[in-house]
């Protein structure tokens, strides 16, 4: 099966010793037959023997306390032995899970944006508990429950032929019937628990959703709404376990039914066998003692396979986790690494195609160091998935995307990413302090460096609250104005002191007089950083050295403000869609009349201090 094959190659490096805890805790499992053999000893030695010692019981008495000792030092070893056993095999299940979930967690951060849009996160979480944790019950619980049958089975078999062994055929002869019955149930149940695993992974993906979207749940008063869309989730994963339950219980009567069997097989021939002299008294009350030790494993066995089954089902799942590959990943070979990026871009010739739709087509451009660019455009024109070539969060499909005369896919991604400073218009704020939030590129980054920076992209409100730059903010920023996040995350971009700078509609969510702040400290921001700005206002592109405007996956227009406006094209278009005016004679004559009006005003305020 390939779900124990992917089981036993996660657990290298400590399979000896999960073997060496399996065989352990066969021990005591073979020892369960001493209390029956001991028993029948003490019967036909001692019991039976009374008649013959008429008077003098010395010797019987001390046969007993004999065989009491031997029972009683036998059970204790069977509990040392037992204790250690499990506390060993239960290391290495906890081995298996932190083993395997840190495997995960680094995977995780390796995958590309493609993985996450196919999988839903709480689907991710469902596999990083309570798939790991039945994982986990495959090694501590299931095959040493199977193994502990199995040697429970043939130990007590072995003994029982030994003594009888038609009275064994006798016992046996239900073993293939039930056996037949499990082999059933194991194929009817198994669709069973993929659905049921596929309803538990949307169950929680509901709940983890609406976790994150409490707030626009409020905004928008869906509460009801979203509280019939859980119970219906809840409603469907209930059904599923309810009709995996039955399943079991269909087939659970006749193993039980054949199980309870064996005690009175034991009586009726046993019985017959004990009056025709053929076996002793104490062989029919081990007999009849160690039923138990058939029934149980039997009995179990279909307990084993219904956990099987669940246990195949999440397996399945961590495999499909584990083989995922990231798309983007570091070539083999050697690998460009430096310290220090200059910040030279060159798109040649560049395509993508994603999901067999042409997003960027044969984009040719070059950026030099320092400069700032701002890219504009209606929605879906390619300007996130160019940016995202840069730090390639994405290949190309045709052409190249070259940094310092370097083709990206050259570059060990740790050191072109760290050379990337990147602020996204949805922000995302971890759950601790605003200086840990800023540093998050840098941990070691001095306190004064993270006041500077937070200066930089205008976060005054940081100095206002209680704890200032100490001040917990909730999960995602909760508790912080739009404004107050993008200022944030432009912080966090700028403190690791980044050869390019990409802000993708940073400002959106500032007034002007803000935005045009963090402007004109960008533009004198230290180190000469390549600046790259998605923008939908003109007020942010305006003083861009050039302005490239995209139109399905093209550059149509490019240029600097002035050159833009007299090209009459889609720049000139948002331009006096954003100014509220039809032409730019009609803009020239409004931007006259303020300006008359500022002097006017201007001139009043003198007059009034000059007349005191």
């Amino acid at each position: 099966m390939k779900q124990v094959k992917w089981l036993w190659n996660q657990m290298k490096g400590y399979r000896a010793r999960y073997v060496f805890s399996v065989v352990v805790l066969m021990i005591p499992i073979i020892m369960q037959l001493q209390n029956p053999i001991i028993s029948q000893m003490i019967v036909d030695q001692v019991i039976l023997k009374i008649p013959e010692y008429k008077g003098d019981m010395q010797e019987l008495i001390d046969r007993l306390i004999r065989l009491l000792a031997w029972m009683v030092s036998l059970m204790v070893i069977r509990t040392i032995v037992w204790r250690f056993g499990i506390v060993s095999i239960e290391r290495c299940g906890q081995r298996f899970l932190y083993d395997f979930k840190k495997k995960m967690f680094h995977k995780l951060q390796n995958l590309d944006r493609g993985f996450y849009k196919r999988n839903e996160t709480g689907d991710l979480m469902t596999r990083l508990t309570s798939d790991a944790e039945m994982g986990k019950h495959g090694i501590v619980a299931l095959l040493r429950g199977f193994m502990e049958c199995f040697t429970l089975y043939i130990a007590t078999t072995v003994y029982m032929f030994s003594k009888d062994v038609t009275l064994t055929l006798g016992l046996m002869v239900f073993t293939p019937i039930i056996f037949v019955v499990t082999f059933r149930f194991s194929k009817t149940a198994r669709p069973y628990y993929m659905r049921l695993r596929e309803k538990l992974s949307r169950m929680n993906s509901n709940a983890q959703e609406n976790i994150e979207a409490n707030r626009v749940i409020k905004a928008f008063a869906r509460e009801d709404y979203e509280k019939r869309k859980f119970r219906e989730r809840n409603e469907d994963f209930r059904q599923a376990n309810i009709k995996a339950s039955f399943v079991w219980l269909r087939f659970y009567p006749a193993i039980e039914g054949f199980s309870q069997a064996l005690p009175i097989v034991v009586l009726v021939m046993g019985g017959i066998f004990l009056m025709n002299g053929r076996i002793t008294a104490g062989t029919f009350l081990a007999f009849n003692s160690l039923c138990w030790t058939l029934a149980a494993p039997m009995r179990n066995m279909g307990m084993l396979v219904n956990d099987t089954q669940r246990f195949m089902a999440s397996i399945d799942k961590l495999i499909e986790l584990d083989a995922a590959e990231p798309t983007v990943s570091n070539k083999e070979g050697e690998l460009v690494e430096t310290d220090k990026l200059e910040g030279r871009i060159e798109f040649r010739d560049v395509s993508v195609k994603l999901e067999h739709t042409d997003v960027l087509e044969h984009v040719t451009f070059t950026i030099q160091p320092g400069e700032t660019v701002a890219l504009m455009g209606p929605t879906g024109s390619g300007k996130t998935t160019m940016i995202n070539c840069i730090n390639r969060f994405i290949d190309v499909t045709g052409g190249a995307v070259l940094i310092d005369d370097i083709d990206v896919r050259d570059y060990d991604l740790d050191v072109l990413r760290k050379n990337i400073g990147i602020a996204n218009q949805d922000v995302f704020l971890f759950s601790d302090t605003i200086n840990r939030n800023i540093a998050f590129g840098n941990s070691t980054l001095p306190s004064n460096q993270i006041e500077r920076v937070a200066r930089l992209a205008r976060a005054d409100f940081i100095w206002r609250m209680q704890n200032s730059f100490d001040t917990m903010i909730g999960e995602r920023g909760t508790g912080l104005s739009g404004g107050q996040k993008q200022r944030l995350a432009l912080a966090r971009a700028i403190a690791i002191n980044p050869s390019i700078l990409i802000l993708d509609d940073t400002t959106s969510a500032v007034d002007m007089n803000t935005e045009s702040e963090i402007r004109d400290n960008l533009l004198e921001m230290s180190g000469n950083a390549t600046k790259i700005l998605i923008a939908q206002r003109y007020f942010s592109a305006m003083k861009a050295d050039r302005i490239f405007i995209l139109d399905h996956g093209h550059i149509i227009e490019t240029g600097t403000h002035k050159e833009l406006l007299r090209q009459g094209g889609y720049y000139q278009e948002i331009y006096l869609l954003q100014r509220g005016v039809s032409s730019l004679e009609e803009d020239e004559a409004d931007r006259r009349s303020l300006s008359d009006d500022a002097t006017d005003a201007t001139a009043r305020r003198t007059e009034v201090r000059a007349n005191g």
